[in-house]
C-alpha cells in the first residue's frame, strides 16, 4: 500500500497539468490575493498576470482592466492566493524516508507501534534491519514499558531501531543492542536510547540506497506541495542528500526550490567550493551555508540546559567549545551563512556567545540563524535584536524587533503551515500578530533568511510566480467552518500540484 502511494505521487509529479500552457502569457483572475509588498506591508489584489518566463507580470485590482492578447485566462472563482509557503528549516530526505518506509507517526499507543513493526517485518522479509521513523511520546503510563523485551515481542529475529519523531532518540530491540554492543540499564530495562548511545547505534544502521533516497525525495516533494510549501531550507544536508537533490534537478524532477546548509564543513567545501552557490537548475537548488547542531531536542531529554548536571554536559553538547568556534569561523571567512540548531537554554546561550564573537570580524550582511528556540529570556531577546539574528522554527516572538520565521523542522508529522497560520491569526492565547507580519513569517521572511528575498516569497512584478490557491482565507478574522485546504501549488508560473 505504501509503495503504491509513492508511485502515484511520482506519476502525478511527472505528468504535470497540460491544461495550462507553459511559457505563455496568462492571467489568474478573480482571486482573493495577498502578498507582502516592497514596503513590507500587506497588499491585496484580485488578479495576477504571469509572464512567459514564469515570473509575475502585474497585480490587478478588481477595478483594473484586464490585459488583452494573453494566451490563457484562469478564473479561480474567489479562491485565496498567497505567495508559496517557504519552510525555513526542514530535513527533506529524512521526511521522505519516513513516508516511504515504516512510518510510525500515527501510532499513539505501544500496541499500535508493535503492530506496525510486526506487519512491516512480515511484509519485508528481505530487510536485515527494521527501521521505523516518526513515533511521538507515548502516554506516561506506557513509557516505562518501552523495553527491548516489549519490542522483541513484535520482532526478535533481526535488529529493530525505531527513530523518534525528532530523530534524536530511538526505541530498540535486543538484537539491535547486541549488534551495537550496548547494554540496557538493569535498573529499569529502558531501551529508549539517546545521546552517545544513539550515536553508537547509528554507526551500525545500514546505508539507504540511492534509489531509496530518490524515491523519498519524490514523495516528500509531493507531500510538501500538498501543504502549500513551494520552497524550503534543508538544514543539515549530507553529501548523499545533495546527490539526490542534484539527480532530481538534473532530470527536471526537483519541483521545490531548495536552499541547502551542509551538515559538515568537509561536505560544504566539497559541494560549494570557496563561496556560497548561485541558483542552479532554473532556481531550484543551491548551497549557501553550514548547519551546526549544538544539542538534541527537549522531547528526547537530551537538550543542553542550564539545569543539566555538569557531569553530563559533555554528553548533551554535540560540538565542543573550540571546534564550534573553529567551524563557525571557517564557514564565515568564505562568506557562508551560519545556521546553529540549539534547543536547550544553555545551547541557545552558547549559540548567542558564538555569534557575539563572530560579528566584529565577519561584518556585512550575514543573517545569522538560530533554529529550535522554544523559550527565550529578556536578556537573550536583546542579544537576538542586537546582532540581527533570525530565529527559525515558528513565529513565536511578539517582539517586533526580532525576525522570527516559520520552519517546520519536518521530522515529526506532515507540516501544515496553513493550519498554523490560521491558528496564529485567531488565537486568544497568543500575542496579537498583525496580518502583514504573520504572512511575512511564512513567506517573505523565510525567503529573506535564505538570501532569496529578490527571487520569491512575494508576488510582485519580476518575482518568480510561486503561489498557492486555498479554499478559505487563513488571514480572515472570522474562523472558517472547515479546515482550510490547499487546492493548487504553482512554481515558476506552472501548476505543480492540484487537489483533484
Amino acid at each position: 500500500m505504501k509503495r503504491s502511494w509513492w508511485a502515484a505521487a511520482l506519476a502525478i509529479l511527472a505528468a504535470g497539468f497540460p491544461s495550462i500552457p507553459a511559457h505563455a502569457d496568462g492571467l489568474i483572475d478573480n482571486v482573493n490575493g495577498y502578498t507582502i509588498d516592497a514596503a513590507n506591508q500587506l497588499h491585496r489584489f484580485n488578479a495576477l498576470v504571469i509572464r512567459p518566463d514564469g515570473r509575475v507580470g502585474q497585480l490587478l485590482l478588481a477595478t483594473d482592466k484586464r490585459p488583452k492578447g494573453l494566451d490563457w485566462r484562469y478564473d479561480v472563482q474567489g479562491k485565496t492566493m498567497l505567495p508559496g509557503i517557504v519552510d525555513a528549516a526542514g530535513a527533506l530526505i529524512y521526511y521522505g524516508l519516513q513516508l516511504t518506509g515504516l512510518d510510525l507517526s500515527a501510532a499513539q499507543r505501544m500496541a499500535e507501534v508493535q503492530a506496525l513493526v510486526r506487519g512491516y517485518a512480515q511484509a519485508h522479509p528481505e530487510k536485515k534491519w527494521v527501521i521505523g521513523r516518526g513515533w511521538t511520546p507515548l502516554p506516561e503510563a506506557e513509557r516505562a514499558a518501552l523495553t527491548a523485551t516489549a519490542l522483541d515481542e513484535a520482532v526478535a529475529d533481526r535488529p529493530v531501531v525505531l527513530l523518534s519523531a525528532d530523530g534524536d532518540s530511538a526505541w530498540v530491540n535486543s538484537a539491535a543492542l547486541k549488534v551495537a554492543g550496548l547494554q540496557v540499564s538493569p535498573a529499569d530495562q529502558d531501551s529508549v536510547i539517546a545521546g552517545p548511545a544513539m550515536s553508537a547505534m547509528q554507526r551500525f544502521l545500514p546505508e539507504t540506497l540511492p534509489v531509496e533516497r530518490d524515491q523519498a525525495l519524490a514523495v516528500a516533494q509531493y507531500g510538501l506541495l500538498a501543504a502549500g510549501i513551494t520552497a524550503m531550507t534543508d538544514l543539515g544536508t549530507s553529501e548523499r542528500d545533495w546527490n539526490s537533490f542534484r539527480r532530481a534537478a538534473d532530470s527536471g524532477r526537483l519541483k521545490l526550490r531548495v536552499t541547502s546548509y551542509a551538515d559538515n564543513i568537509e561536505g560544504l567545501i566539497s559541494i560549494a567550493g570557496a563561496r556560497p552557490m548561485a541558483w542552479a537548475q532554473d532556481a531550484r537548488l543551491r548551497m549557501i551555508g553550514l548547519g551546526l547542531q549544538l544539542d538534541s531536542s527537549l522531547q528526547s531529554g537530551t537538550a543542553w540546559r542550564a539545569s543539566s548536571a555538569s557531569a553530563s554536559v559533555l554528553e548533551l553538547r554535540r560540538i565542543e567549545d573550540t571546534r564550534l568556534r573553529n567551524l563557525s569561523s571557517r564557514a564565515a571567512m568564505d562568506g557562508f551563512q551560519l545556521a546553529i540548531i540549539a534547543h536547550g537554554d544553555a545551547a541557545v546561550e552558547e549559540a548567542l556567545n558564538v555569534i557575539d564573537e563572530m560579528v566584529p570580524t565577519y561584518t556585512g550582511d550575514r543573517r545569522w540563524l538560530i533554529h529550535g528556540i522554544v523559550q527565550v529570556n529578556a536578556t537573550d531577546l536583546a542579544r537576538l535584536d542586537r546582532n540581527d539574528i533570525i530565529v527559525t522554527g515558528g513565529p513565536v516572538f511578539a517582539d517586533g524587533n526580532v525576525t522570527s520565521v516559520w520552519g517546520s523542522g519536518m521530522l515529526a508529522v506532515a507540516p501544515d503551515p496553513i493550519a498554523a497560520m490560521s491558528a496564529l491569526s485567531r488565537s486568544a492565547n497568543f500575542p496579537r500578530i498583525d496580518e502583514a507580519r504573520l504572512l511575512a513569517s511564512f513567506t517573505s521572511g523565510p525567503a529573506y533568511a535564505a538570501f532569496a528575498e529578490k527571487d520569491f516569497g512575494r508576488l510582485l512584478p519580476g518575482y518568480l510566480a510561486d503561489f498557492i490557491l486555498l479554499d478559505g482565507d487563513p488571514l480572515a478574522p472570522i474562523a472558517a467552518n472547515h479546515p482550510i485546504q490547499v487546492m493548487e501549488s504553482w512554481i515558476g508560473g506552472k501548476r505543480e500540484w492540484s487537489r483533484k
